[in-house]
């Protein structure tokens, strides 16, 4: 009876050993069919265009990872990807005037009541510097492209000279009051130093706007960007579902596109359930399918 009883349960024990293993996904078969999923991604994103070639001026990397009761895990860094969320900020405002520069005379120290017209323009000099740094780490193009460096150019050296007059008329005025010039010579010197400082402003107030006008359209265009490439990497997930047919039903295949988000360091995350999958080997599904259907979020 003892010996009955214990092959009886040795006998269950071995079935539920066979169920389980049958269950269970084969992990060396689920890795290579990643691997060759991979490989298809990488391939379909490849640009087909010169377009897209100056864009995208470096291989997309994409690496994949098999999680037990999870799926299939693609994390994929797009080219430019951490100059894409830079764009997305709005820049800096320009900084305030300054009420006044300084200066010695007879070892004495002087207020005039002016800004110093050649710390601003290293101010925006170095926005402008940063905004051209990150047009040319993108890629940026578009349809006006030349005509945005003749742009940028013209706002560039206009607030070169007005910087440069501007300081010229700062030295007058300082020097006029060392000289104790007439009234008379006073105020025409102030309201030269005056009318240099408003073409300053003019002119650093449109070197900003055309850097941030420029920074807003290379956001626009990153943004289309990114779409497409979403829109590319789940089309080909669709078509070559079937080398995910090795996963559990309740497993998914995620795409993580690296600082891809709206925000800064966000990522564009999708989860693809097993069963959309499945409608896509079915041939009932075809592009945009899984865009319509699939969860996405910014993480």
């Amino acid at each position: 009876m003892k010996t009955t009883l214990t092959a009886t349960v040795l006998s269950a024990a071995l079935l539920s050993a066979a169920a389980q293993s049958a269950s269970a996904p084969d992990y060396q078969a689920v890795q290579k069919d990643m691997a060759i999923l991979q490989n298809i991604l990488t391939t379909a994103s490849q640009p087909e265009s010169k377009d897209k070639r100056r864009w995208m001026h470096r291989d997309m990397d994409i690496r994949s990872v098999y999680l037990a009761n999870q799926g299939m895990v693609f994390t994929i860094e797009l080219p430019g990807a951490h100059w894409g969320s830079y764009l997305i900020a709005p820049m800096a405002p320009l900084p305030p005037m300054p009420s006044s520069f300084s200066f010695q005379f007879d070892g004495e120290d002087h207020e005039v009541p002016m800004p110093d017209a050649e710390e601003l323009e290293e101010t925006v000099a170095e926005a402008m510097e940063a905004a051209a740094e990150v047009a040319h780490e993108f890629g940026y193009q578009s349809r006006g492209d030349e005509k945005w460096r003749a742009e940028l150019s013209e706002v560039r050296e206009a607030l070169r000279k007005s910087a440069k007059d501007y300081r010229e008329y700062q030295r007058r005025f300082a020097e006029g009051n060392r000289n104790k010039v007439s009234e008379k010579e006073k105020q025409k010197l102030q309201e030269q130093l005056n009318q240099a400082k408003t073409t300053f402003e003019q002119s650093r107030k449109a070197y900003h706007e055309k850097a941030e006008k420029m920074r807003a359209e290379s956001a626009k265009q990153w943004q289309e960007k990114i779409t497409e490439m979403e829109s590319t990497l789940l089309n080909a997930l669709c078509a070559y579902a079937s080398s995910t047919r090795r996963l559990s039903n309740n497993e998914n295949v995620s795409l993580i596109l690296q600082n891809a988000g709206q925000g800064e360091n966000k990522h564009r995350v999708w989860v693809v359930s097993k069963s959309l999958l499945d409608q896509c080997v079915s041939k009932i599904q075809d592009n945009g399918f899984l865009r319509k259907s699939a969860i996405s979020y910014e993480s």
